[in-house]
């Protein structure tokens, strides 16, 4: 084999190394397609997440005081609404 220049091999593993980015850049898109994927296939089939319904608060007794504010003596009115007999 004289007179035959030899081919210059990269060394071993060199490939190896390339082949992980288009396999980490499928593996990403792949991940990023499963959201709207799922999405579609939910709405698709009529199940889709409603918020939780939340009670209307029903208001509780009430007290009103007229005048708020006075000095001893001041007369004072105090009414109410929503009490129960007995409430305390």
């Amino acid at each position: 084999m004289r007179g035959r220049t030899k081919l210059h091999q990269p060394p071993i593993g060199t490939h190896q190394r390339w082949l992980w980015l288009p396999l980490l850049l499928g593996m990403m898109l792949a991940a990023a397609g499963c959201a709207p994927l799922t999405e579609w296939i939910l709405q698709a089939s009529g199940i889709t997440p409603t918020p939780p319904v939340s009670p209307t608060p029903t208001p509780g007794p009430a007290i009103r005081l007229t005048p708020d504010a006075g000095g001893p003596g001041t007369r004072v009115t105090v009414e109410g609404e929503g009490w129960r007999p007995a409430d305390t």
